[in-house]
């Protein structure tokens, strides 16, 4: 599927977050990934609420990199239609990380529409392997974050 990573990390204003994802999303992605701050009840990312992440980007997968926005936003979310994905942990990734640039990659090959049951094995298994070589090449702080990562991820949908 066509997926997109948008890092709005460091945008100063809510109108710099709205250019930035309009900006990348204009060829209709199938799948969004972002990447910012969510808040520590995981109801917000970047000040913004499920609906109105909605609103800014309405992609079939949106997959969000923040701290805990995978205890209640990305129920919120979902409820809304698309399936939805985060972290119940606090965690911070940029753009050229290698853990949204190993989603990016299972998220493109995975089919249109691809579902909670195929998504989370896929991403797990990438995420684990990647933290098996980091691991080996001697990283364990990198290995030990990527593997919290493939724990802490949750996905949400509509039934």
């Amino acid at each position: 599927m066509k997926t997109v990573i948008v890092d709005v990390g460091e945008a100063k204003s809510n109108r710099e977050i709205s250019n930035e994802i309009s900006s990348s999303i204009a060829g209709k992605p199938d799948a969004i990934i972002l990447i910012g701050h969510g808040t520590n009840d995981g109801r917000e990312f970047m000040g913004y609420s499920g609906a109105d992440i909605i609103k800014l980007a309405y992609p079939s997968i949106i997959m969000l990199h923040a701290c805990d926005c995978g205890k209640h936003l990305i129920d919120e979310i979902a409820g809304l239609g698309p399936t939805a994905l985060g972290h119940i942990s606090d965690i911070y990734v940029n753009i050229k990380d290698e853990v949204p640039q190993t989603a990016l990659s299972v998220l493109t090959l995975l089919p249109k529409g691809a579902r909670c049951s195929e998504i989370l094995p896929s991403l797990r298994k990438a995420w684990f392997n990647q933290a098996k070589t980091l691991y080996d090449d001697g990283e364990f702080f990198r290995a030990a974050l990527v593997n919290r990562l493939r724990f802490s991820l949750r996905c949400s949908e509509r039934a």
